[in-house]
């Protein structure tokens, strides 16, 4: 039976970073941003519904949806939000379950999703788990990105706290910078999980050699 694991976390968390990890093991990982960057392509359907829900302003001059002025519109506006939400979400569901479907014979398939807590895909997995960092790294790997503070905490905001987060977790990985120590906790949980390291590049969970001791 396939597990499906949901991975999460806070803006500049490192959900990514996590999530391919487990990709270098083998583990099918579907990107939610990305299945809703396809969902509203150019020329896709739903980007013909935003359109019609929203105007042709909302367009970039290469006819493709332009994400800025979209999230100016839909982020302090609930109702608007909720429209594009109704034309997005259905569409990345169906993605979602397609992939999963698509992998029912793996042990084990992870879908990243930023807001798995606050909405309803937490009911399509099996387990979560929560990516954590502290205020320091998060503001420094998004300040590294282009993001002020300002916009770091307005978008944090809209989203659960870390630490409710973390409550509803089955498995917490701490991503405060230090990458190896990152990988350690992912292959810890990918064992615990079943997943044979052999699926992977062979060499990512592999045991480090002790230092030779020094004679006494």
């Amino acid at each position: 039976m396939t597990i499906i694991l949901g991975i999460t976390g806070s803006f500049g968390s490192g959900k990514s970073t996590v999530a391919s990890m487990f990709g270098d093991l083998g583990v099918p990982v579907m990107d939610a941003d990305v299945a809703a960057r396809d969902a509203v392509r150019v020329g896709s359907p739903g980007l013909a519904q935003i359109v019609d829900a929203f105007g042709e302003d909302v367009l970039a001059e290469d006819q493709g949806l332009d994400r800025k002025k979209m999230a100016a519109i839909v982020f302090d506006d609930p109702e608007s939000r909720g429209v594009l939400n109704a034309i997005v979400h259905p569409r990345v569901g169906l993605a979602m379950t397609t992939f999963i479907q698509e992998h029912s014979a793996d042990p084990l398939v992870a879908l990243e999703v930023p807001l798995l807590l606050e909405g309803r895909t937490r009911l399509m997995v099996d387990k979560v788990l929560v990516v954590t960092t502290t205020e320091d790294a998060r503001i420094e790997r998004l300040s590294g990105s282009g993001y002020s503070e300002e916009e770091i905490a307005a978008r944090l905001s809209t989203q659960m706290p870390q630490e409710e987060k973390v409550n509803l977790a089955d498995f917490v990985v701490s991503n405060d910078g230090d990458l190896d120590g990152t990988r350690r906790q992912v292959c810890d949980i990918a064992q615990e999980m079943g997943v044979s390291q052999a699926r992977g590049d062979g060499e990512l969970c592999s045991p480090q050699p002790s230092p030779d001791r020094k004679s006494e």
